[in-house]
């Protein structure tokens, strides 16, 4: 009985709320209320604990010599994963021994038919007048037939028992709400539309709806708050699941100023939700926006009519400024030779400008590509067709050759606007290739 029944405010914390053994110790203590003293008055009282069974220690109140509050608070207020002192002798270490084992075995579970029967049973020869059950009413372990032989000794017509309740707290759904992921790119361009999502559980609260804002702080400091992405009509709603789930995506149109972009994602606490803030907040996600060309390294088997068209786009992406393209070309020694280059040869690339995120043998196989362990070995070639690889943004092209329609979506992909061009044919001389190093002519 320690879970707390109040809900907080700013003007009572959560840490203030009286738990469930606090409210029963107040009424046990109270000098207005003089629960134990009216029921000496009658009969002679005599206290049990109980968990799963009842505690074999019990206690004979004296009416002379009244519990106090720190009396109440031994005796009720467990706590089993207390240490034990090392500077105590073995035998006061055996008396504490048994007696967090006993607290243990009190506290972790609840059988409320079991202990009145075996309270019945103890008390039987003392002319029980009556039984005061003071609980919250949850039982762990429950026997039906425990529970008929208890009415039973309480309805005998010659020994009647009369079993009093005091209930503590009341039976309310456990509410929460939690932020648990907010995501958004690392890095974006200033021209680029970017989604930020923010994943929410509503325990509790399947079924229902949610509010949601974004704030949004600019590099300049200023600040402004962001409505969901949402279709006319449409709301934001906790799934059922366990626990119930929402996520809810916002976007983010052409922020232009260069620098550092953070968010935080907003969520009004529940009325009924054990939480002191009037909301929920998110952990900030920082987004760089900054203007700098994409780095593409192109790895291809040769110089297949689809490398040169995919060469053309990229081309085109390095004239804008909006890319830095590198191609490495996998060709036996005998293929080397017969390539015409119509770049200077000082401008051939002869090592990766940047590191390469992987080292592997790749092929396609399949509709995936797959990567293989083992070394890169130059002019040993790849395995099957084109095969495109995107370093530093560690996105992949393999399906690229099976698309002979030119029509593939594959500019959304890289993060760049592209239009699709004329193709070369075999056997013709690539000419744009202006200002790449290392770009092969054919």
């Amino acid at each position: 009985m320690a879970s707390k029944d109040g809900i907080p405010s700013e003007a009572i914390p959560v840490e203030k709320l009286l738990s469930r053994q606090d409210q029963v110790i107040q009424l046990l203590t109270s000098d207005q209320i003089k629960f134990i003293k009216r029921l000496q008055e009658k009969n002679p009282v005599t206290l049990y604990r109980f968990g799963p069974q009842i505690d074999e220690t019990f206690h004979a109140l004296d009416s002379e010599q009244p519990w106090t509050q720190a009396d109440w608070n031994a005796w009720l207020k467990l706590n089993p994963k207390q240490e034990i002192p090392e500077n105590e002798d073995e035998e006061a270490k055996a008396k504490l021994r048994q007696k967090l084992e006993l607290e243990a075995f009190l506290v972790n579970r609840t059988n409320l038919a079991d202990s009145l029967l075996a309270v019945i049973n103890r008390e039987s020869n003392n002319m029980l007048q009556g039984i005061v059950v003071i609980s919250d009413g949850r039982s762990t372990e429950f026997s039906e037939e425990t529970y008929r032989e208890v009415q039973a000794r309480a309805n005998r017509e010659r020994a009647k028992i009369p079993i009093f309740t005091v209930v503590v707290g009341e039976h309310r759904e456990p509410i929460e709400i939690q932020i648990t992921d907010l995501q958004a790119p690392a890095q974006a361009r200033p021209e680029d539309t970017f989604p930020v999502r923010v994943e929410i559980d509503g325990k509790g609260l399947a079924d229902q709806n949610v509010e949601v804002t974004l704030e949004v702080t600019k590099p300049n400091g200023e600040k402004m708050t962001l409505p969901p992405s949402l279709k006319p009509g449409e709301s934001i709603r906790f799934r059922p699941g366990e626990p119930p789930h929402a996520q809810v995506g916002f976007d983010i149109v052409k922020p232009e100023l260069e620098g550092e972009w953070k968010f935080v994602a907003r969520v009004p606490k529940d009325k009924r939700e054990a939480f002191v803030p009037k909301e929920h907040l998110s952990e900030v996600a920082v987004v760089n926006v900054v203007k700098k060309p994409l780095r593409v390294l192109l790895f291809a088997s040769g110089t297949s009519r689809e490398y040169r068209f995919l060469r053309t786009l990229l081309v085109r992406e390095v004239d804008r400024g909006r890319a830095q393209l590198s191609i490495y070309l996998q060709l036996p020694p005998e293929e080397i030779v017969k390539i015409v280059q119509d770049v200077p040869p000082e401008r051939l690339l002869q090592h990766f400008p940047f590191d390469v995120p992987f080292r592997g043998r790749s092929h396609v196989q399949g509709r995936r590509q797959v990567r293989q362990p083992g070394p890169i070995r130059s002019g040993g070639g790849l395995r099957s067709g084109l095969d495109a690889t995107v370093a530093g943004a560690n996105r992949s092209f393999g399906e690229l050759g099976r698309h002979a329609s030119g029509r593939l979506d594959f500019g959304r992909r890289l993060g760049l606007h592209l239009r699709a061009g004329p193709r070369s044919e075999p056997g013709q001389t690539q000419k744009d290739s202006r200002s790449v190093p290392g770009l092969p002519g054919r």
